[in-house]
């Protein structure tokens, strides 16, 4: 008796009362299916961000670390000089090689001095695919250079010395000198906008400086690593080389990273909570109505902790039932938020069905603790008299 009692006891009733099990079942589903998205998309959106946000380009930049020198005669003191140094491209392009993690982009750039049509003006040399690549929100008309002879000038720079897309201008560096065809016109919303931009090798060429850069400019992936932490880890890979912060840029992409995931777990945790109240009402309902039932169990002599077990086991397969079921319908949520947010598909980690399982039977249980105990708190003779 005591082996059929148990299952007997559960399908008799998980059968009665079933639209309000349904409704208990269905908010538990609720909560596990909202985990198990969060899980599900939490595990890849900082790598969708970090994606989204590469469009926004470098947020780091590394630079020779200049020795300050202090300069005078006598007691005449003309203050700290910097000596003037730069790095080797050929360090820069093995360290983008390399990778380090957390870095998605290292472009290498030299800034040199230049006369275009008799005036001083700012030459930036960088590889143009790479550079490319890390700035693709610069407006670029027509189109990107793609050779060494061919350039692209800065908005600005347009402007004030009356330049245009498809003409060949003369550049002179010193006592050097090329011609170039100015593929583009780029307006970058920045300084870089009075600048005009040719090849890394023929800045090098022109200034006479082979294999030399001024400085590199970095995209650092936001997420599991700060940018302040990427910096370090590449000042330690290159020694000689100093890394700064694009400040209100890592800053932004960082506080964007923790809202976003601040927003998800405030969400699920207020679902949670609302699920949670739902369970326990209905549950207080449930038992309210079986108080005889409860009652007659108690007189006959099945111990409270009996009971107990048996109505805790009813908010067991309830919360079995929901987590299983948020699961499937999780599947279905996170693949549509990740679709219609980030255009991929969704990489589902393996602690998600856990999770969601997990939490139809914490709320389950949890929710079904209070009405149980006061359910068993009512005398058999009281339950049993007739209402």
């Amino acid at each position: 008796m005591r082996r059929t009692f148990f299952p007997r006891w559960l399908g008799r009733s998980l059968a009665g009362a079933l639209p309000a099990r349904v409704v208990g079942t269905a908010s538990l589903t609720l909560a596990s299916t909202l985990v198990f998205s969060l899980v599900a998309v939490s595990s890849g959106v900082e790598a969708q961000l970090g994606v989204a946000l590469r469009s926004y380009g470098a947020n780091l930049v590394l630079l020779p670390r200049a020795t300050a020198l202090r300069f005078g005669h006598g007691a005449l003191d003309l203050g700290p000089v910097e000596e003037e140094r730069t790095l080797r491209a050929t360090d820069l392009k093995a360290l983008a090689t390399a990778m380090p993690e957390g870095v998605d982009t290292l472009v290498p750039g030299l800034i040199a001095s230049a006369q275009v049509r008799g005036q001083g003006i700012g030459a930036a040399g960088y590889p143009f695919d790479e550079l490319k690549r890390l700035s693709p929100h610069w407006r670029v008309q027509p189109r990107w250079p793609r050779a060494d002879d061919e350039a692209m000038v800065g908005s600005a720079l347009a402007a004030r010395l009356g330049l245009r897309a498809g003409e060949t201008i003369a550049v002179t560096m010193g006592n050097r000198s090329a011609r170039v065809v100015l593929a583009a016109e780029v307006e970058t919303g920045g300084g870089e906008d009075d600048d005009l931009f040719l090849s890394l090798k023929l800045v090098q060429d022109l200034s006479g400086r082979p294999d030399a850069a001024s400085l590199a400019l970095v995209r650092a992936r936001q997420g599991s690593r700060s940018a302040a932490a990427v910096a370090a880890a590449l000042e330690a890979a290159l020694p000689g080389v100093e890394a700064r912060t694009f400040r209100q840029v890592a800053q932004a992409e960082e506080a964007l990273l923790a809202k976003v995931k601040r927003l998800l777990w405030l969400v699920t945790l207020a679902v949670g909570a609302a699920t949670a109240f739902t369970v326990a009402g209905t549950l207080g309902v449930l038992l309210l109505g079986r108080r005889q039932e409860i009652g007659l169990c108690l007189a006959l002599g099945a111990t409270a902790r009996r009971v107990r077990l048996l109505l805790l086991a009813e908010a067991m397969v309830a919360g079995l039932a929901g987590g299983m079921a948020g699961c499937l319908c999780g599947i279905l949520a996170a693949e549509t938020i990740t679709r219609s947010v980030f255009g991929v598909s969704a990489e589902l980690a393996v602690a998600a069905p856990l999770l969601a399982v997990a939490t139809g039977l914490v709320i389950s249980l949890g929710a079904a603790a209070w009405p149980v105990h006061r359910a068993l708190r009512v005398s058999p003779c009281d339950a049993l008299r007739a209402p």
